[in-house]
């Protein structure tokens, strides 16, 4: 039996959710086929970057006719039609990236057997927008596959550190705010300190700019670049809080995955993040401003002055901080319903 998974490899998301979807599938005994919908990326995960396939122009068909089971990160007509022409008796599942949805893709959601959104509200929103048709949908949030290994307390007395990944549009739509937002965190908090993680390189000017903000902050910032998803949790393991501001969230399974290493989390306050993190208990969700997609998806502003403020309370207040770190997620039970929703979704006894 064989999951077919269609998807970003890249340090996107969608990425961190197919590896983990991934990895249940193979607990299962399945074999997984994963095809990589562009050209994939480079030192990702460990496991992966060896089996994961790119070129659907060469390995489409194949990954098609041998896929039970097809789980699709990225919506395509013509793939899709393609893959219904090689196997007709295949399922397939769409995991909804509602940022890059359009009326196309609206219009076939009903050609899936099964929509998997990220949280309830996102499930009523795409299921009210598209009402007139009929079609399968659950909604399962996105658990991380980890095990919850918090720290005992702060690792260093008096210093607050921050972990702060970007995502790639988020890079490359708001490289100018962050800068701004670094130099507004350091330059008003002697005690914190900052760890960037890009996923794009930067622009000549951007570099700049960036050599000015370490020459100034020197051993208090640092560009950490080309650690893949592994790496990244375990560098994040030795800060205190986990910045994840990236403006258009698909899924939400970062902030899932960096409050097993007991980080709370900062974002915006926008789905499906928001059914992740709990306000003022695990984390901190900024109300910026908000521009709603046709199918419910909140696309949040970058606020420079909402996102310092909000890290600044916290290195004035470390108590405060601490007492985030515990805040309970329900880190097993969402684990325990995510193997439960898809268990029944891709069980190797349940085929088409």
């Amino acid at each position: 039996m064989q999951l077919g998974i269609f998807a970003p490899y890249n340090f996107s998301e969608a990425t961190t959710a197919a590896v983990h979807l991934a990895s249940v599938a193979m607990s299962m005994d399945m074999n997984v086929s994963y095809l990589a919908t562009q050209e994939r990326a480079d030192n990702v995960h460990d496991y992966w970057d060896s089996r994961v396939r790119s070129n659907p122009k060469k390995h489409f068909k194949e990954w098609a006719k041998n896929s039970d089971k097809c789980v699709w990160f990225t919506p395509s007509r013509r793939r899709f039609e393609q893959a219904l022409g090689y196997r007709s008796n295949a399922t397939h599942i769409l995991v909804p990236p509602w940022h890059q949805l359009d009326e196309i893709d609206m219009r076939w959601l009903h050609w899936y057997d099964h929509v998997v959104c990220p949280s309830p509200e996102a499930r009523f929103r795409v299921q009210e927008i598209s009402g007139h048709m009929e079609f399968s949908a659950s909604d399962c949030s996105w658990a991380s596959g980890l095990v919850f290994s918090p720290r005992d307390d702060v690792w260093v007395p008096g210093r607050i550190s921050f972990f702060m990944p970007i995502g790639t549009l988020t890079q490359k739509k708001h490289a100018g705010e962050i800068l701004r937002f670094i130099e507004l965190l350091l330059g008003n908090n002697p005690n914190a300190s900052l760890t960037v993680v890009p996923s794009r390189s930067w622009t000549k000017e951007q570099k700049k700019r960036i050599g000015q903000l370490l020459g100034m902050f020197n051993e208090r910032l640092r560009i950490a670049e080309g650690i893949n998803l592994t790496e990244r949790l375990q560098v994040a393991r030795s800060h205190d809080c986990a910045l994840l501001l990236d403006t258009q969230i698909n899924i939400g399974v970062d902030a899932t995955r960096y409050r097993t290493v007991g980080l709370p989390v900062v974002a915006w306050d926008a789905e499906p993040t928001n059914s992740m993190v709990e306000d003022e208990i695990n984390g901190l969700l900024l109300k910026s401003h908000r521009d709603i997609a046709l199918w419910g998806a909140e696309r949040m502003a970058w606020d420079v002055t909402l996102a310092a403020g909000a890290c600044t309370r916290l290195c004035q207040d470390p108590k405060r901080l601490t007492a985030l770190m515990g805040g309970n997620v329900y880190l097993k039970e969402t684990e325990e319903e995510f193997r439960q929703t898809w268990s029944g979704l891709i069980n190797p006894t349940n085929v088409s």
